[in-house]
């Protein structure tokens, strides 16, 4: 005989009540937990916990061990009680989202992450300072997630050298300036957890900094420097970098302002490097000369399976030339030219180029 539904039932101060059953676990204030910008529609396999006096939790029995996906924190009170404290310590959720903790709630919140051994993600939006000691001495993070905040690029990167366990690091609309971007990248020099690393506001400085990084390097995997500000200058010392550098698999450079002096660069070391698979260079400023380049490369390298050089400047006179190259790579399996300036379609032979 199956067991019993467990119902949760929540009432707020209007007399409404609201019931959920246990794949439905709310804590709070209903009306906030339901705001649309959560994600919450419907509220399932989720985590909500809001302190607010408007909502009375009927329902005492200690939680589950839930794989739920995220876990929202939305204080209200300036104090914690003992159940919601021990719902962040014993949630089995794969992600927090850190944001709209009001200062007094910031300690209660820390101290119950700090004793959490289920979280693996920590997404973070607001002041990274109270939790920098989790970073650092954590030994079940594996992915970090910080975005629209001011941040001390210092002492992240000092945390981000103890740590031994985050390999997903992604830093967006983070600012740079040129004193801690050294510090920031000495780090990437010498850490060999990170896998994973996304970052946006780089420059040709930030670049030619990380390049300087890429070549000592020997645990990353994926550069995401996509939707930046690095022209030709910053891709030349990349594509030096990419001389020396075994370890990296994908890096995209879509969205920059690339032109063709920086592809070509990038493509003559496509024929020392042997460890890249995927390269994306979409939505930048390449022409002829650049696909003409990786063409050339592509008859040398075996190693790349997917390059991306959709919406650039390609006439059919460079998509051809590429489609000939392929005649002689059999490795490759997807080159994407889509976006581009290319009218005869048909002349292009190989069902690996996308037009």
């Amino acid at each position: 005989m199956s067991q019993p539904t467990r119902v949760i039932r929540v009432s707020d101060m209007t007399g409404n009540e609201y019931v959920f059953t246990e794949e439905y676990l709310l804590y709070g204030d209903v009306k906030d937990a339901l705001h649309p910008q959560l994600d919450t529609k419907p509220l399932r396999r989720q985590l909500v916990l809001a302190s607010s006096s408007y909502a009375v939790i009927e329902d005492d029995t200690p939680l589950p061990q839930y794989d739920v996906l995220r876990l929202y924190l939305l204080i209200k009170d300036p104090e914690w009680t003992s159940k919601q404290q021990n719902a962040v310590i014993t949630a089995s959720c794969s992600c927090v989202v850190f944001r709209d903790i009001l200062p007094g709630d910031i300690e209660a919140f820390v101290w119950g992450l700090n004793r959490n051994e289920f979280i693996r993600s920590l997404y973070v939006y607001m002041n990274i300072t109270p939790i920098i000691h989790i970073i650092r001495q954590s030994s079940f993070l594996r992915r970090l997630f910080i975005e629209n905040t001011a941040i001390n690029i210092s002492s992240l990167s000092d945390a981000l050298r103890e740590n031994k366990t985050i390999d997903e690091l992604t830093l967006q609309n983070v600012l740079f300036n040129d004193k801690n971007i050294q510090d920031f990248y000495d780090m990437i020099s010498e850490n060999t957890a990170l896998r994973y690393l996304k970052i946006s506001y780089v420059n040709d400085n930030g670049a030619i900094t990380l390049s300087e990084s890429l070549g000592i390097n020997t645990s990353l995997h994926t550069l995401d420097l996509s939707q930046n500000n690095i022209t030709d200058e910053g891709a030349i010392n990349l594509a030096e970098s990419l001389k020396i550098n075994t370890t990296l698999i994908r890096l995209y450079l879509s969205d920059n302002k690339i032109t063709d002096d920086g592809a070509i660069s990038l493509a003559e070391s496509l024929e020392i490097n042997t460890s890249i698979r995927r390269l994306h260079l979409s939505h930048n400023l390449i022409t002829d000369d650049g696909a003409i380049a990786f063409a050339e490369s592509l008859g040398i390298n075996t190693s790349v399976l997917t390059l991306n050089l959709a919406r650039n400047r390609i006439s059919d006179e460079g998509a051809i030339v590429l489609d000939d190259s392929l005649r002689i790579n059999t490795v490759i399996e997807r080159l994407n030219l889509k976006g581009n300036r290319i009218y005869n379609k048909k002349a292009i032979i190989s069902h690996r180029i996308i037009t």
